[in-house]
């Protein structure tokens, strides 16, 4: 990288040493930094594609790191942005099925936030891929979650017309259908459409390149829903391939624990744990058997769920049995500090409850429960 800042003093205009230093930044995880040195190539040039394909890139990856951090309102600003130079790239170069992928990626990388916040603004361009009915929304240049999640599928689809032999895509095909199909009403004709489509591409994806574990582990999670002797043997096969593989472990304990079958969950879980200690779900799984047989280190184990990093399953459950051990403690012990009303051996487990709780209810605003659960700690400290 110093040999191009060198080039680029001796001729500020070299386009392609700018392009270089940006995209070694973006390599290196410097994001801001990257997005901002291919928007001063841009200025050199406006319509340089390379440089619009990885501002693009780099803005998607800023809206990740904000989607991992809670940051919602922020990840949706980068998308819109992102959608910008992306689609402004898919104008000239229609051909590259790498600018239509990393279109799929930025509408779906969505579904995981509330549906009132995910309505980025998409540029009118893109209303070639978007259904019919969904045409008067892309003209009002915002739309809704569900469009968005059609426009991915239509532009994953779009680049396996160019590519048809990649795995890779007909994955992410298979994953775009399937967050339609969980945003759909329970039990539609629209969701088993979708999860249909997704079954049919997470299985064209495996035959492409059966020896991917990640593929596997996909139509597990795919057709846990319509066959639960499909989904275990996808796991196990995704085992099989890739032994060391903390995230086919903990859905095939998943799907044994949903199937009633706890004794074997455990075991997955406990596998998933010894090969990382820091895989959360693995420990929302044992502490879903815990609470499932009435052990009293259910609470314990959702609690150090939330110590390793935040999850909208263990919040809910850390909720729930910090307001069962509330209803067990004798009034006279309560603590009066400023306007906090706290019991003082569960003054931090109320804390922590109510942050976690507030993250979810931010995604979660129609879960009843949470909410209940966030108004009870509220309570207790006096807000």
């Amino acid at each position: 990288m110093k040999a191009f800042h060198r080039a680029v003093e001796l001729d500020p205009k070299l386009i392609y040493c700018h392009y270089q230093i940006a995209s070694t930044k973006l390599l290196l995880g410097l994001l801001a930094e990257a997005a901002s040195h291919f928007s001063q190539v841009l200025q050199i040039d406006g319509n340089y594609v390379p440089a619009l394909i990885g501002r693009g890139e780099a803005r998607f990856a800023l809206a990740m790191a904000s989607l991992s951090k809670g940051f919602d309102g922020r990840a949706v600003e980068h998308i819109s942005q992102a959608l910008a130079d992306l689609t402004e790239a898919a104008k000239a170069r229609p051909g590259f099925s790498c600018v239509w992928k990393l279109i799929g990626d930025c509408c779906v990388c969505l579904h995981q936030v509330s549906p009132d916040v995910a309505r980025p603004t998409v540029p009118v361009l893109i209303s070639v891929v978007l259904p019919s009915s969904h045409q008067d929304s892309v003209h009002s240049s915002t739309v809704d979650k569900d469009a968005l999640i059609s426009i991915g599928c239509r532009c994953y689809g779009q680049a396996l017309y160019l590519k048809p032999s990649s795995a890779d895509l007909w994955h992410d095909l298979a994953n775009s259908y399937h967050c339609l199909g969980k945003l759909s009403m329970e039990g539609s004709i629209e969701q088993r459409d979708s999860f249909r489509k997704a079954l049919m591409a997470i299985k064209k994806s495996v035959s492409l390149d059966p020896s991917h574990h990640a593929h596997w582990n996909a139509l597990g999670v795919v057709s846990a829903g319509v066959s639960t002797s499909l989904a275990q043997h996808a796991f196990i096969k995704s085992i099989q391939i890739e032994p060391n593989n903390v995230v086919a472990w903990t859905n095939l304990g998943a799907l044994y624990l949903s199937s009633g079958n706890a004794k074997l969950a455990h075991e997955a879980f406990r596998l998933a744990q010894s090969l990382d200690p820091a895989h959360a779900e693995a420990w929302i799984g044992q502490a879903l058997i815990a609470e499932r047989i009435g052990h009293a280190d259910s609470m314990d184990l959702f609690r150090h769920c939330l110590e390793l990093t935040y999850h909208p399953e263990a919040s809910v459950g850390y909720g729930y049995w910090v307001c069962q051990t509330l209803k067990t403690v004798d009034p006279c012990h309560l603590l009066e500090v400023g306007q906090l009303r706290l019991v003082p051996r569960v003054a931090r487990e109320v804390l922590l409850a109510r942050d976690s709780l507030e993250r979810y209810a931010q995604r979660h605003k129609r879960d009843a429960c949470a909410l209940n659960y966030l108004g009870v700690l509220l309570e207790q400290e006096g807000l």
